[in-house]
């Protein structure tokens, strides 16, 4: 089976602090093409995860932390060929 090299671990979270999962393997999160921009910031991004916690990453409104920096999930699209989940995460205050 193949399967994306997942280098950073993240920390999922419902907003009230509640871990979901404490070490979701995860790629590094990188600013897309359709990003809100202000003053040099980048806040929209993607990052990719493995498919096994599809079912934790679809709830609204989770938060995901990685080495310090703090996302929201704004969606998740299943890719079953290669598995993996595409997500879409907007950067927000700690």
């Amino acid at each position: 089976m193949l399967t994306l090299p997942f280098i950073k671990r993240g920390e999922l979270k419902q907003k009230d602090g509640t871990v979901i999962v404490a070490e979701l393997p995860i790629s590094d999160p990188w600013p897309t093409n359709r990003t809100v921009f202000d003053a040099g910031m980048h806040y929209d991004h993607e990052a990719e995860a493995d498919l096994y916690y599809n079912g934790d990453l679809v709830v609204p409104n989770l938060i995901l932390e990685i080495e310090g920096d703090r996302f929201m999930v704004i969606e998740v699209a299943r890719h079953d060929y290669v598995p993996h989940c595409v997500l879409r995460l907007r950067r927000t205050a700690p």
